[in-house]
This record gives C-alpha cells, sequence and structure tokens, in this order.
C-alpha cells in the first residue's frame, strides 16, 4: 500500500511528480518571447499566438489520456512512456522550419505530455492522506503555474542568445533530468498493484482487457459527462478556473509584445519582467500552506466537528472570496495602466498580485472539486 511508505519515499514521488509538472508547463510558454523563423516571418499578428495556444489545446486531452493508461497498465508504465514521446515532439520542434509543421509538432509536444500533467494528481492521490494530501496538492498546483509564469523568463534570455531552438533544447534536457529518476518509481495505482500480486506477467493480460474495455470506455469517457451534466457546482467551479487559466496564458503571450512597444524591452528583459508573477504564486503558496495549518481542524478539534472524520470540503473554500476579489481588482488595474505614461512597475506588481490569487483560488477550487467528488 503506497499510503504506508515511508515519509520519505512518498514527498520523493511527489517531487518527482511536481519537477515533471514544472517541465511540462514550462514547455508551453517558453516561446512565448520568441517566435519560429517561419511564423516571424508572417506579418499575421494572429500566428504569433498559435505555438501556445495549440501547445495549450493538446493538454485538453490530458485527463482522458491518464485515465485510460493508468486503469490499463499503471502510473509508472504511464510516466515511463510518455516523457520519451514527449522529448520526441519537442526535438522534432525544434529542427521544423515550416510553418505548418512547426505549429503540429507544438500541438504534439502538448498532447504528448498532457497525461504527465494528470498523473500527478493521480499520484498524489494514490500516496496521501487528510491533510498531508492537500499540502502534496498545493505544491503540486504550485509548480504547475511556477512552470507557467517561469517559461517567458528562460525562453527570453535563450532566445536572445540562441534563438527557439535553443528553448527547446532546454526543454529536452529538464525531460532528461525527469525520466531519470521516473525509472527507479514505484507503481502507486491500485489496481496495478493487484495484478502484480496476483501473478500477472503482464500489465494487463489481453484477455482481461478485452473483458473490461467497455468498463474503461464508460468510466473515463461518460463519468466525466455525467458529472457535468448532474453536478452545477462542478460546471461553475471548472469553468471559472479556465476561464483564469486563459487569461493567465493570454498574459504570457500578449506582455512580451506590449512591453517592446511601450517600454522598449529587450526580449531578455521582456522575460524577465515575468518574475514578478513567479514571487506572486510563490508568495502564495507560503499563504496557502499557513492557511491550510491554521484554518483546518486538528485532531483535537472539538465539537462540532469530531476529530475521527476529515474536515468537509467547504473548508477548502474559505480563501476563495478575498481572493477572488483582489484578482479581479488586479486585472482590471492591470488593463487600465499599460501605457507609456504609466511606470512599468506598476503593470508588473498587478501581474504578480494576479498570479498570487489565482493559485489560491485554483488550489481551493480543484480541493473543494477533488474531495466532493
Amino acid at each position: 500500500n503506497p499510503r504506508n511508505w515511508t515519509s520519505r519515499m512518498r514527498w520523493t514521488h511527489t517531487a518527482i511528480a511536481c519537477f515533471t509538472a514544472f517541465v511540462c508547463t514550462l514547455a508551453s510558454t517558453i516561446v512565448t518571447p520568441s517566435q519560429s523563423p517561419a511564423i516571424k516571418a508572417d506579418s499575421a499578428s494572429t500566428d504569433s499566438v498559435l505555438p501556445t495556444s495549440l501547445f495549450v489545446f493538446g493538454l485538453v486531452f490530458g485527463p482522458l489520456l491518464s485515465d485510460m493508461g493508468s486503469e490499463a497498465f499503471g502510473r509508472k508504465v504511464m510516466y515511463l512512456t510518455t516523457l520519451p514521446l514527449f522529448a520526441m515532439f519537442v526535438l522534432a520542434t525544434a529542427f521544423e522550419n515550416a510553418p505548418a509543421g512547426f505549429l503540429a509538432f507544438r500541438f504534439f509536444s502538448g498532447l504528448s505530455c498532457a497525461p504527465l500533467l494528470h498523473l500527478g494528481f493521480g499520484t498524489i492521490f494514490d500516496i496521501w492522506t487528510g491533510r498531508q494530501r492537500s499540502s502534496a496538492l498545493t505544491i503540486y498546483v504550485f509548480s504547475m503555474l511556477l512552470g507557467v509564469t517561469f517559461g517567458p523568463v528562460i525562453g527570453g534570455y535563450i532566445d536572445e542568445e540562441y534563438g527557439i531552438r535553443g528553448t527547446q533544447y532546454v526543454i529536452i534536457v529538464l525531460i532528461v533530468v525527469c525520466m531519470l529518476p521516473t525509472i527507479f518509481m514505484k507503481e502507486t495505482a491500485k489496481e496495478a498493484i493487484n495484478r502484480r500480486k496476483a501473478g500477472s506477467s503482464k500489465p494487463l493480460a489481453v484477455s482481461l482487457y478485452k473483458q473490461r474495455r467497455f468498463t474503461l470506455r464508460s468510466s473515463v469517457c461518460l463519468a466525466p459527462l455525467r458529472m457535468l451534466v448532474k453536478e452545477p457546482i462542478l460546471v461553475v467551479g471548472s469553468a471559472y478556473a479556465a476561464y483564469h487559466l486563459g487569461v493567465l496564458y493570454d498574459i504570457c503571450i500578449a506582455f512580451p509584445d506590449m512591453l517592446r512597444e511601450t517600454h522598449h524591452f529587450k526580449p531578455s528583459i521582456q522575460g524577465l519582467s515575468f518574475v514578478s508573477m513567479s514571487i506572486g504564486v510563490t508568495i502564495a503558496l507560503a499563504l496557502q500552506l499557513i492557511c491550510l495549518s491554521s484554518s483546518l481542524p486538528s485532531d483535537s478539534s472539538p465539537p462540532p466537528l469530531p476529530k475521527t472524520l476529515p474536515p468537509p470540503p467547504e473548508w477548502r473554500l474559505k480563501p476563495v472570496l478575498p481572493a477572488a476579489f483582489f484578482l479581479t481588482i488586479s486585472l482590471f488595474i492591470l488593463g487600465w495602466t499599460t501605457t507609456f505614461k504609466i511606470h512599468w512597475f506598476v503593470p508588473l506588481l498587478c501581474m504578480s498580485l494576479y498570479a498570487a490569487n489565482f493559485l489560491i483560488i485554483l488550489i481551493s477550487t480543484l480541493q473543494f472539486l477533488l474531495e466532493s467528488f
């Protein structure tokens, strides 16, 4: 049972999942300060958003691919399969000069790494319980957003010296760093562990797969659709988080051009401005961990909450209301301060506040939804 592992072993697996998520989201925004040679030669401004947009679109299919693969073969097999596939498409992106090919490989890069982001959630739920699960999940979501905000920082410097191919080489190196510890990971999926105990020589016998393929399809494909129809709170929470995640990517795509045209920043300085968002999510991580330790009841809490029961999911939503207020204010001010008449520090401060409040909202909403459903 992975939940009976030592604390060191569980935190090691959590760290591997967090670093993998960081690399995946870093790859999504590392190209925002730069463009491929083919797209750079095109004057159409809409083409400049496609490398990031298509990568993010590929991430949409992560839950579907991850659930099917994890249930059939186990999480470790999925890690060891998707990471090399991700590296292959990133390498193809680095060497592709044709616009259509470059954009296609960006999409397949996002599609191939999509299961990795969802595998991290499964790994954390396999090995943690209670308050420790909340802390691990908080750090995991922080790793995802840190990759989004830190991508332009690295991309700006690398593009200025080596071009967009250099950004892809950095991602390949980081993928290799991810692959090395995953080789020594242990299986955490319950069904895969049970099959191993039963003496199965394969991840999933062909006959067993034929017997259960309808169950796989129904559980992976139909269950989420049923939940979307029957659970309005799930629709609202998911739509709200998805909207602001889109706004976050809009900032990463649009602000390098704004800083170049309004404040005449070089690519390296454009990327460096996103350090403000990385600082914001880091501060939000500390606040969220403090909130978890202070707001959630301890084992000796008095009634009305019995000390033998875990806290209800609604406890996770306490930080959402103030964070949503400050998030809206920071976004409003950000929209009105992107002119040459206002010092560049003001929009950067608003970017930091927006990222910090979004992290708090995303963590709280995810914890509420995951524990409720």
